[in-house]
């Protein structure tokens, strides 16, 4: 018994220490949530390009997306996972207009959102499209 307490009363403790941090909310918290579409302009053929950037924009950071995107979808709102290891990815879902083809064709867009209170100087945020990783950007 003496051997059971000695092993499972530190495991105890530190599962009740914490770092002081800022607690989520569980009950009102989506992957959704401070993520917002600023700008988003249509397909362009000039050729295409790839280019990912970030800036602090007052309390927020504003990420710009320029890359090739699926001609005949419909953006869906974008959402960021959860930072693990200071890693978190930007999801940029697409719907398919039409159900019974699926186009090939690939044009360039800009892309420009707003990430409030979920990142932090120092995050990586990977940007991923319809199942493509673009790219990636450290948080400045």
């Amino acid at each position: 018994m003496r051997k059971l307490i000695s092993y499972y009363l530190p495991v105890v403790l530190l599962m009740g220490c914490g770092d002081g941090g800022k607690q989520i909310n569980e009950s009102d918290f989506t992957l959704g949530k401070g993520v917002s579409v600023l700008k988003l302009e249509g397909c362009t053929k000039s050729g295409l390009s790839k280019d990912i950037t970030i800036k602090k924009d007052s309390e927020a950071y504003v990420i710009v997306i320029e890359g090739a995107f699926s001609c005949e979808t419909e953006q869906l709102k974008p959402y960021l996972t959860l930072p693990i290891n200071r890693r978190a990815t930007l999801v940029i879902p697409q719907k398919a207009t039409s159900a019974v083809f699926k186009s090939n064709c690939e044009c360039n867009r800009s892309l420009s959102i707003r990430l409030e209170g979920r990142v932090e100087r120092g995050d990586n945020v990977y940007v991923l499209n319809n199942s493509e990783v673009l790219g990636h950007v450290v948080v400045p």
